[in-house]
C-alpha cells in the first residue's frame, strides 16, 4: 500500500520532470503536491484529532504546516513560511482558469523547483521519522 511519502516523493520526481520538458505550470503544482504530501504524511500517522482528519483534504499548505509543527516539533523559517504561501497560490493558480490564472515562467519554476529540494534536505526525515 503506497504511503503519502511514497506519492509525495514519486510528486517531487515527476516535478523535475515538467520543469526539463519546459511545463511549468506543472512543475510548480507537482512541488506544492510534494509538500502537502509529506506534511499529510506525518497528520495521517502522529495526529490524532478531528481537525487533524480534516487537514488531509486541505491543499492550504500554511494551515498543513503549522499542524506539523506541532506534531514533528519543528520550527519553520520566515522564507519557508512564504514558500508554503507561493505554493498554495501555484496549486489552485495554475490548475484552475479565471481571475487568478498564472503561466509561470522557468526562471520562476527552477526557483520554486530549488527552493522545494533545499526544504527537502532540511525537513523531510524531521517530518516523517521525527
Amino acid at each position: 500500500m503506497k504511503t503519502y511519502l511514497d506519492i509525495a516523493l514519486r510528486d517531487l520526481h515527476s516535478a523535475k520532470i515538467m520543469l526539463d520538458a519546459g511545463v511549468y505550470n506543472n512543475a510548480v503544482r507537482f512541488c506544492q503536491q510534494y509538500v502537502e504530501k509529506l506534511f499529510k504524511e506525518k497528520i495521517h500517522t502522529a495526529g490524532s484529532s478531528d481537525s487533524d482528519q480534516f487537514l488531509l483534504h486541505t491543499h492550504r499548505i500554511t494551515k498543513l504546516a503549522a499542524r506539523c509543527e506541532v506534531l514533528a516539533g519543528i520550527k519553520f523559517s520566515k522564507d519557508e513560511t512564504i514558500l508554503f504561501g507561493e505554493l498554495t497560490n501555484y496549486y489552485f493558480d495554475t490548475n484552475y482558469p479565471g481571475g487568478d490564472y498564472v503561466e509561470v515562467d522557468k526562471q520562476t519554476a527552477e526557483s520554486i523547483y530549488n527552493q522545494t529540494l533545499e526544504f527537502q534536505e532540511n525537513h523531510e526525515t524531521k517530518i516523517t521519522r521525527g
